[in-house]
């Protein structure tokens, strides 16, 4: 049984060989909550970027003998037939900021959980959390979304500050809102053809008094509970103070703070997620949150 470097080393050298005129470049990327992973960027010198294709995983099949490294190599050649760049990327997106403002978007991040990162980015803490910052674009082949990571040395080189950043954050989100909330209840709804589920059409959302926020693509969406309209249109919908519970760093779950509901149990209940159904890099806190309406005001509840 190959070791990580000797599986990456002979991987390489299969792609290279069935991939000619390419050069595979090994990386190590840092994600979120100091996740780690390898991957390759393999270069076609036609376009001046290209995809990361990260190797952790055809390793763990490798040993766990579901893939030999020919099966691994075979799909890592079609992820980089399909998603490779056709075009190259206008680098003045990223030298010339008149260009990146605005496509200046926010994620949130556990500040514990990721210290390391945060000594290398512009950011700026949030409860329990760091706000940080990316610049978003479209992949023309793909049509999704992609981001780059704001770093101190790009707001060195653009001549900006964090509340520079910061202020472009608010100004895009008003220009363009990406929030999206739901009862519970028409989550259901919806899912229900899917999942083989049988749940009442005529089913009263205020049976079910729990909302989720995210935004329209459902990627990273906690940012949301920064954009005070949202906090403010919940309030209203409860007419009262409400929780917020992390589900992950794509949504968060919404509850009336009632005597139906406490915070103390709601944070059991985060941890109890967190820990058995999140994905470690997708975790984004074990604290609950209060928003209270007559101050306006957003705390750590629990």
């Amino acid at each position: 049984m190959m070791t990580f470097n000797e599986f990456a080393k002979a991987v390489k050298a299969m792609i290279e060989k069935k991939l000619k005129g390419v050069t595979v470049v090994a990386n190590e990327v840092e994600k979120n909550n100091g996740l780690k992973l390898h991957g390759f960027t393999i270069q076609n010198g036609e376009t001046n970027v290209a995809p990361c294709i990260y190797l952790d995983c055809y390793f763990e099949k490798y040993q766990l003998g579901e893939m030999d490294i020919a099966d691994a190599v075979d799909q890592i050649v079609k992820v980089y037939e399909e998603h490779r760049p056709m075009h190259s990327l206008d680098v003045s997106l990223f030298t010339d900021f008149s260009n990146a403002r605005d496509k200046v978007r926010a994620r949130l991040v556990n500040t514990r959980m990721n210290e390391e990162l945060l000594e290398k980015i512009p950011h700026r803490e949030f409860l329990d959390l760091s706000l940080i910052y990316c610049v978003e674009y479209t992949c023309e082949k793909t049509e999704g979304i992609a981001s780059i990571r704001i770093t101190n040395d790009h707001i060195s080189m653009w001549g900006v500050s964090e509340e520079d950043l910061y202020q472009l954050v608010q100004e895009n989100m008003k220009a363009n809102d990406q929030s999206m909330i739901s009862n519970l209840a028409d989550v259901l709804k919806s899912m229900a053809p899917r999942m083989d589920m049988e749940i009442d059409d005529e089913l009263d959302t205020s049976v079910i008094p729990m909302y989720i926020l995210t935004n329209k693509s459902k990627i990273n969406g906690v940012v949301e509970i920064i954009n005070e309209n949202n906090l403010r249109r919940m309030s209203d919908t409860f007419d009262e103070d409400f929780y917020i519970l992390p589900s992950s760093t794509h949504e968060v779950i919404m509850v009336p703070a009632n005597g139906d509901n406490n915070s103390e149990s709601l944070a059991a209940m985060v941890k109890e997620v967190n820990d058995t159904q999140v994905l470690p890099n997708e975790i984004l806190s074990y604290h609950v949150y209060k928003y209270e309406r007559q101050s306006g005001k957003l705390l750590i509840a629990a």
